[in-house]
Formats: structure tokens, C-alpha cells, sequence
């Protein structure tokens, strides 16, 4: 999807409402504390920058994040392994994630 394109769809979703408004942004420091977090990211896609200000913002509020992106891949491109071979890359370093995260106990 184009730039200009998820502007008006966003724009969709709140139409009539102001843009400031708190059910329209996530606040991660003033929310409850988030898990240790990995946010795989292509780097083809438009919302790489969403996810490094996601991974700032939870390591701001004094969290654990990791954030991966992957040079020329689109969204959600994990699960399209016929299609990328760096699927199942990334999919294997979520299962590592999560075991090494949850033999941690940092949940």
C-alpha cells in the first residue's frame, strides 16, 4: 500500500474525531508494563518507521524489545515462505525468542 493510500484509509477510521485523541495513539509509557517484546519489521515496507518508534518508545518506558528489520522484505513477509526464504529465518529466531525469553522467566 502507498504512502498516500493508508493516509486516507487511516483517515477513514477517524473520521470526525480529533487525531490527538488517546483511543488513536499507543501509549506505552502510561500503560501497563509489556512483556519482552521482538518486532520483525521488512524493510520494504511503510510501517518499518512504526516499528522503530514502537521499539523506542517501549525501550523509553523502560522496556525489552529487540528490532529486527529485514533489508528488502515486504509485510509480512514471515509467512510467505514459498515466497522468501528469509521467512523461515525469521521464523526460527522467533521460537529462540520465545524459548530464551520464557527460560528467563522475564514474562
Amino acid at each position: 500500500m502507498r504512502a498516500d493510500r493508508a493516509a486516507r484509509s487511516v483517515a477513514l477510521y477517524y473520521t470526525g474525531v480529533d487525531p490527538a485523541h488517546h483511543r488513536l495513539a499507543l501509549d506505552v509509557a502510561g500503560g501497563p508494563p509489556l512483556p519482552p517484546t521482538l518486532i520483525q519489521v521488512g524493510g520494504a515496507e511503510i510501517l518499518e518507521a512504526d516499528a522503530r518508534q514502537l521499539d523506542a518508545d517501549i525501550r523509553a518506558a523502560g522496556g525489552i524489545c529487540e528490532l529486527q528489520v529485514w533489508p528488502d522484505q515486504m509485510h509480512v513477509f514471515q509467512a510467505l515462505p514459498r515466497m522468501t526464504p528469509e521467512a523461515a529465518k525469521a521464523m526460527t529466531y522467533v521460537a529462540q525468542f520465545i524459548r530464551s525469553t520464557t527460560a528467563r522467566g522475564d514474562l
